[in-house]
């Protein structure tokens, strides 16, 4: 007898040992998508589960803790929960997990786990994918729309929609749709608009819905409300994009045109040049366009792009405006635009106008009349011949004149100097004094670039405060007081003041 009670209690021990730790899934059938529980429950004084943040791959969503303590006949029983939550994608298989109970290391039993295609609650939530089209050319719009219903009856607490990658196509989400009944359940619609980016067979990846369904719980003999969370997925589908003929980058349908402020200015007064796309298509993949103009400066602004849709495809408008300053006539060629039409499926190029600039009071109308005046100027030599008597008169009369230039020389530069301190304003430094901003002078001072590094200095300090916000202190008055020397590698110098 002595030696059966030894048996049983060594039995005793061992399937204490064996079953110390209880580890289970909750819920037992597991369908892809679905939020599953491993819970592992133990006896003892003391005990430590260890904290994980994945299994097998599958990142740990949450962790509770639940405490049990029971009273029979006196004796008093300690039993610790932990669940661990996270949403199943595929079959794996859980390895053993080490616990430590009162101080020595115990381990679950390793758990299979079985996740089956498909949703439990296929009947009550499902997530496709519908497109327009399934082939385009790179860079026309395909409408993408992802549908999800769910059962009207079904305590939804919340749904997350996570769009995929997307990979090698230009996304753009549309606006929202408000929410529709059809028969027993309740339509939400996500709409995209996709235009390839690559030509060849490009897969639009499946999207995401993370559903979050109220469900009674009950846990130490309380009953309440918790968010059970699922997974559901969309359908894949797949886009055959085709090329666009060689040299062209833009499809859709689009008007374009150019047009100026004015056919005639004046020297350093710009001319503005408005340049503007407008059409269905990808507005953004437009380029800006760049001028070339010799005996010119040209000032272009970055485009300004306006893009809207009516919910099927993008519509749009491209600006793009300069300034051209110059002192010379000068010629803008016409521009081109080149895209692919959607309708006719042929490559489309269009023009803008070609404009002539006259410039009145051109610096080369100036010199071209310089050069006449000076050809009609006659030179006349005189020869004069003189007698001993009258050297010698000619002499003192020398004498006196260089004593008497001197004099005047020295009344003349004091008079010179005191007429500059108050001397009248050119006309050029009156348009500078007269500028109210920076983008004014900038103007007046940019056809003289070239002219020095101080003049550079200038309009690269006035370029900066207009165009890039900075604020650097522009003074007006040195600049007059000093334009000479601003310009003083210019051989007209005096011909531009004036």
């Amino acid at each position: 007898m002595k030696n059966l009670g030894k048996i049983l209690a060594t039995i005793l021990i061992f399937s204490t040992t064996l079953f110390a730790i209880d580890a289970k899934l909750n819920p037992s059938i597991i369908h892809e998508g679905d939020q599953v529980s491993l819970v592992l429950t133990s006896n003892g004084k003391n005990i430590k589960f260890p904290r994980l943040d994945e299994i097998e791959g599958h990142k740990i969503q949450s962790q509770y803790i639940s405490r049990n303590i029971t009273s029979i006949n006196g004796k008093t029983t300690r039993t610790l929960t932990k669940e661990y939550v996270f949403v199943a994608k595929k079959s794996f298989v859980i390895p053993p997990i080490e616990v430590e109970i009162d101080g020595q290391m115990e381990k679950t039993k390793s758990i299979n786990v079985e996740v089956k295609k498909g949703s439990l609650g296929d009947n009550l939530f499902a997530l496709t994918m519908e497109v327009d089209k399934k082939e385009a050319y790179i860079g026309e719009a395909i409408n993408v729309e992802f549908v999800f219903k769910f059962h009207r009856d079904t305590k939804l607490a919340e749904a997350s929609f996570e769009a995929p990658a997307f990979n090698n196509f230009w996304a753009k989400p549309m606006q929202k749709q408000p929410a529709t009944i059809e028969g027993e359940y309740q339509i939400h619609r996500i709409k995209y608009l996709l235009f390839a980016q690559k030509e060849g067979s490009i897969e639009i990846q499946p999207g995401r819905m993370d559903v979050g369904v109220m469900q009674k719980r009950t846990r130490n003999m309380l009953s309440f409300e918790r968010v059970k969370w699922k997974t559901i997925y969309s359908n894949s589908i797949k886009i055959d994009a085709k090329p666009l003929p060689k040299g062209v980058s833009i499809f859709g349908n689009f008007t374009f045109s150019a047009e100026v402020d004015k056919n005639k200015t004046k020297t350093n007064e710009p001319v503005n040049l408005t340049v503007t796309i407008k059409g269905v298509g990808n507005i953004d993949d437009i380029d800006e366009f760049k001028l070339d103009i010799k005996d010119a400066i040209v000032y272009g602004d970055k485009p300004l792009k306006k893009i809207y849709t009516n919910n099927k495809e993008e519509l749009g408008e491209f600006t793009q405006k300069f300034a051209i300053v110059s002192d010379r006539n000068f010629t803008i060629e016409a521009l081109e635009f080149t895209f692919f039409d959607k309708e006719s499926e042929k490559v489309i190029k269009l023009k803008s106008k070609r404009f002539q600039i006259e410039v009145e009071d051109s610096i080369i109308k100036t010199q071209t009349a310089k050069l006449e005046k000076q050809k009609e100027t006659s030179v006349v030599k005189t020869e004069i011949i003189y007698d001993s008597a009258s050297k010698t008169m000619l002499t003192l009369f020398t004498l006196g004149g260089f004593l008497l230039g001197v004099l005047t020389h020295f009344f003349l530069t004091r008079e010179q100097k005191k007429s500059e301190k108050t001397k009248d304003d050119t006309p050029f430094e009156k348009k500078i004094k007269k500028s109210k901003n920076d983008k004014e002078l900038l103007t007046l001072l940019l056809p003289y670039t070239d002219r020095s590094k101080k003049m550079q200095t200038m309009i690269n300090k006035l370029e900066e405060n207009i165009y890039e916000g900075k604020h650097n202190t522009i003074d007006k008055t040195n600049l007059v007081k000093n334009i000479k020397k601003y310009l003083e590698k210019d051989r007209d110098i005096e011909d531009i003041l004036k």
